[in-house]
């Protein structure tokens, strides 16, 4: 994707003017005119899977991320003074990331916080911690019973431990005060301010709560969104029948599709394998949905004019999710709209990617997730992790690629995803993973920008510096060209629609 230099003008909200020059970008729009010496214009960047409204709670939050122990996370919690309702609520702890990389348990949590209700959430979201007034609330107690696609972990004893996994989180979380709809405004609007920030223009909302749906929508027919979302609603148990949800479409949000799960994340060991963890030899994993299940929520999504996201990470998922899209597609084959979305697709078996031959298969992954599991995986995995986080092999399968972050769990910055995709490094090394599925910068940029724009519900006009196309681009002090410069890359300013909406002053003059 070749980088522009020169002068554009922009005409409510369209490129109306293209010129070409050397050494400087100019744009012209609404009265202002913004000049950049020495940088480059290129399309605004899409995050094809990411969560607005967590962003911008996560933002406000405990953030746990960058504890080192589970000790270190109670004392961050004991400095932290916000509760919600009467709730601690915390974000991001990682076991992988600690000196001991066992899974925390209720007891420190019940030594310093006795009498309030704590819930901290795993980095992946699919695991929590919870302590015994949490446990006690939601009426968790030494009888063991089964929960279809969770866990609640337990000591010999039968008594929990405080960590719960996949479905059985909602058994604690469904008691935790919600947000007023004053707060989740502002969070949504904190949280688009900082993906500007990063040079997105343009987000795949996953998952989103149908709680949600009027405050977004509020907010867009107010023009105080400055990002196009495309959202994929929470369906797992066919939320959006039960609210009665229909496709949407306006210019700055759109309701496309449902989002599924079939199974949990790889960290937790929620993830649904064909043979046992390598370091949990009786632990095959959560698979959530069955083939006929799953068959028939999609196959309902589609008679709702809705297009389908499936999250799947493990080979066993992502076997169950690719054998029921091609059923559906020999159903539906005529509907060349439609697009199924394999979300993450991080393990597949090399026998599985004679189910990928439909163009309509489209997987989205997230590449920063690859640097950052690296350690993780190849514990869980062992030598399956040479099927993992594969790119290069999709594409010379000529499988559509979308790039994304999961963001808040992980990054937001799109360059770090395009960092990951061209260069594998793990994190805190210098060290490629499996180099032999990187990708070029071309390619990239393509899941990034062009990919995502080029499914029916986008437009790829967006995607394209053209007369007549839309004004959604940003500024980078820097060509993406070299790939070892691209963490040097910064984004300088950020248009949605003609309107500058993240501008680093440093760099203009007007």
């Amino acid at each position: 994707m070749e980088a522009f230099q020169g002068k554009i003008r922009l005409t409510k909200g369209v490129i109306s003017y293209l010129e070409r020059g050397i050494g400087y970008s100019e744009i012209e729009t609404n009265n202002l005119t913004y000049k950049f010496k020495d940088c480059f214009v290129y399309p605004g960047f899409v995050d094809s899977h990411g969560h607005i409204a967590s962003l911008g709670t996560k933002l406000n939050a405990l953030q746990l991320n960058d504890c080192l122990s589970k000790e270190d996370c109670v004392q961050k919690a004991l400095k932290h003074q916000e509760l919600r309702g009467n709730w601690l609520l915390g974000y991001g702890w990682n076991n992988e990331n600690w000196f001991n990389k066992s899974f925390p348990d209720k007891k420190e949590l019940d030594f310093y916080f006795k009498d309030i209700p704590v819930c901290f959430y795993r980095v992946d979201g699919h695991s929590i911690w919870v302590n015994s007034k949490a446990m006690e609330i939601a009426g968790i107690n030494n009888r063991k019973c089964d929960i279809k696609g969770g866990d609640i972990i337990r000591y010999k004893d039968g008594s929990p431990t405080g960590v719960l996994i996949d479905n059985a989180i909602e058994i604690v979380t469904k008691h935790i005060p919600k947000l007023s709809k004053e707060k989740i405004s502002k969070y949504i609007l904190n949280a688009i301010s900082e993906l500007n920030k990063n040079g997105l223009t343009e987000i795949h909302d996953m998952d989103l709560n149908p709680d949600l749906i009027n405050i977004y929508k509020e907010l867009s027919e107010a023009e105080k969104l400055n990002i196009r979302i495309f959202s994929f609603v929470k369906a797992q148990d066919d939320e959006y029948i039960k609210y009665k949800i229909k496709p949407y479409c306006s210019d700055f949000f759109s309701i496309v599709g449902i989002k599924l799960y079939v199974d949990g994340a790889l960290g937790s060991r929620g993830a649904a394998l064909l043979a046992p963890y390598s370091d949990e030899p009786r632990n095959k994993g959560l698979l959530l949905l069955k083939e006929k299940e799953l068959y028939e929520k999609i196959d309902k999504a589609i008679g709702h004019d809705l297009q389908v996201a499936v999250h799947a990470i493990g080979d066993r998922a992502n076997r169950t999710v690719l054998k029921t899209f091609n059923k559906i597609l020999e159903k539906h084959y005529e509907k060349h709209n439609l697009y199924f979305r394999i979300e993450h697709a991080q393990i597949i078996h090399p026998d599985d990617f004679c189910y990928l031959s439909d163009g309509r298969i489209i997987c989205s992954v997230q590449p920063i997730h690859c640097i950052s599991d690296s350690e993780m995986a190849i514990k869980r995995l062992g030598q399956r992790c040479k099927y993992a986080y594969l790119w290069k092999s999709l594409l010379n399968q000529n499988i559509n690629i979308l790039g994304g972050s999961d963001f808040p769990i992980e990054s937001h910055n799109p360059i770090l995803g395009i960092d990951a995709f061209v260069n594998r490094i793990e994190n805190n090394t210098i060290k490629q993973w499996f180099s032999e599925e990187t990708i070029n910068i071309s390619q990239a940029l393509n899941a990034y920008i062009s990919n995502p724009r080029g499914l029916g519900y986008s437009n790829i006009k967006r995607g394209k510096l053209k007369e007549g196309n839309y004004g959604d681009f940003i500024v980078l002090n820097k060509e993406l060209k070299s790939k070892t410069e691209i963490k040097k890359i910064k984004v300088i300013a950020t248009f949605v629609n003609g309107k500058n909406v993240f501008i680093d002053k440093s760099f203009i003059s007007y």
